[in-house]
C-alpha cells in the first residue's frame, strides 16, 4: 500500500468522523432546543396543597430533571413523564410508584415529596371527584391490584425495540400486552382501568404523558370526573 493510498484512506476516515460527530451534535441541540423550549407548564396554575386534601385516585405528575427524561420529554416534546397514583388508608397517604430496579411501591407520601423536592422535580397534581362509596371501591381495587403485582413486577424495562408500540398502537383497547414489559405510564392506565375509574376505549400503549395532563386524554367512568389540574409548589403536612 502506497503511502498516498494511505493518505487517502485516513482522509477519509476523517471526513466520515467528522460527518458523524457533526451529526451528533445537530441532534444534542435539537434535543437541547425541545427540552428547553417546547414546554410550556408556565400555563398551569401553582398551587401549595395539604397533605389531609389528597384522596385515593388522585394522580401526580412529576419530571425528573436527568439524562433519561432530557432524551425522551425532548424526543416526544412532554411537559412531564412519569405518572403515580395517591393511595390513601384511613390516615396514611401513600403513593404507588413504578420504579426501575424496584418495581410496583407504596411510599409513604411524607418520603415520596422529600425525595422529589430533593432532586428537583416539577410536580403536579390532578384531583379525582367522586362519592365516598366509589372511592372506597377504587381503594380496595387498588390495594388488591398492588399486593398482586408487587411479587411479579421488577420494574420497567429500558428503551428497546418494543417501544416501537408508542409510534404505532393499536386503535381499540385489547388485553394482548404482557405487563412485565410496560412502562410507569401503562401501568398506570393499567391500574386506572382495573380499579374502576376509566373506561377501556384505548389500548394502553397509546397514552401518552400528555394525556395525564388535567387527565383530557381519559374517559372516566359514571360518578367519576377529575376535576382540578395544578402545579404543586410544595406539599404541606
Amino acid at each position: 500500500m502506497t503511502t498516498i493510498t494511505i493518505i487517502i484512506i485516513l482522509n477519509k476516515m476523517y471526513l466520515y468522523l467528522f460527518y458523524t460527530l457533526f451529526i451528533f451534535l445537530a441532534i444534542i441541540l435539537l434535543l437541547f432546543y425541545n427540552f428547553s423550549f417546547s414546554k410550556d407548564v408556565d400555563k398551569y396554575r401553582i398551587k401549595t396543597i395539604l397533605a389531609d386534601d389528597l384522596q385515593t385516585g388522585d394522580i401526580f405528575l412529576t419530571d425528573y430533571q436527568n439524562v433519561n427524561n432530557f432524551i425522551i420529554t425532548s424526543l416526544f416534546k412532554e411537559n412531564f413523564m412519569h405518572p403515580s397514583i395517591v393511595l390513601k388508608e384511613g390516615n396514611e397517604i401513600y403513593v404507588l410508584d413504578y420504579i426501575a430496579n424496584k418495581g410496583i411501591i407504596k411510599k409513604p407520601l411524607n418520603s415520596w415529596h422529600k425525595f422529589n423536592s430533593i432532586n428537583g422535580c416539577i410536580i403536579a397534581l390532578n384531583k379525582l371527584e367522586c362519592s365516598d362509596e366509589k372511592r372506597e371501591i377504587v381503594e380496595r381495587n387498588l390495594k388488591e391490584l398492588y399486593e398482586n403485582y408487587k411479587p411479579k413486577l421488577a420494574g420497567p424495562p429500558g428503551f428497546d425495540l418494543s417501544w416501537r408500540r408508542f409510534w404505532w398502537p393499536a386503535k381499540k383497547y385489547h388485553t394482548d400486552f404482557d405487563i412485565s414489559k410496560m412502562v410507569c405510564l401503562e401501568l398506570n392506565v393499567h391500574l386506572l382501568i382495573e380499579s374502576g375509574v376509566i373506561a377501556k376505549n384505548r389500548s394502553i400503549e397509546s397514552y401518552l404523558p400528555r394525556d395525564f395532563e388535567n387527565m383530557k386524554g381519559f374517559t372516566t367512568l359514571p360518578g367519576f370526573k377529575f376535576k382540578e389540574f395544578n402545579l404543586i409548589n410544595t406539599i404541606i403536612f
